[in-house]
């Protein structure tokens, strides 16, 4: 992926962290959307291009937490409730949207959702 279309695909998937803060699509349709995006990417440099995304680390971070932070520990809520599945760190849709919507505050996507609604 060149530099232009990852900073488009950046753009598409910081836009779908947003509809999701704001409400207008659900966690799971969120995480469907999403798929993955940091590791299907390649935004970890896994396949040898760690160079070329130097540039673009400020962007990518808000990727890396969701990937770290929600992509690989959701699974359906009644999963979530189980004791020995929380306790492994398994989360469903409710924490998946609190930890959203902290790295969307933490990462500034909020506050550019602020000032768009200001123009």
């Amino acid at each position: 992926m060149g530099p232009k279309e990852l900073m488009r695909a950046l753009d598409e998937h910081d836009a779908l962290i947003r509809t999701c803060v704001r409400g207008d699509i659900g966690v799971r349709e969120f995480i469907a959307a999403y798929d993955c995006f940091y590791h299907r990417a390649a935004l970890d440099g896994h396949e040898g291009n760690a160079e070329d995304l130097l540039p673009f680390a400020d962007r990518i971070e808000v990727h890396r937490l969701v990937y770290e932070h929600i992509d690989t520990h959701f699974t359906t809520e009644e999963h979530a409730a189980n004791p020995e599945y929380a306790k492994m760190g398994w989360i469903g849709e409710r924490e998946a949207l609190v930890r959203l919507r902290e790295i969307a505050r933490q990462r500034g996507l909020l506050e550019e959702l602020r000032a768009r609604r200001n123009e």
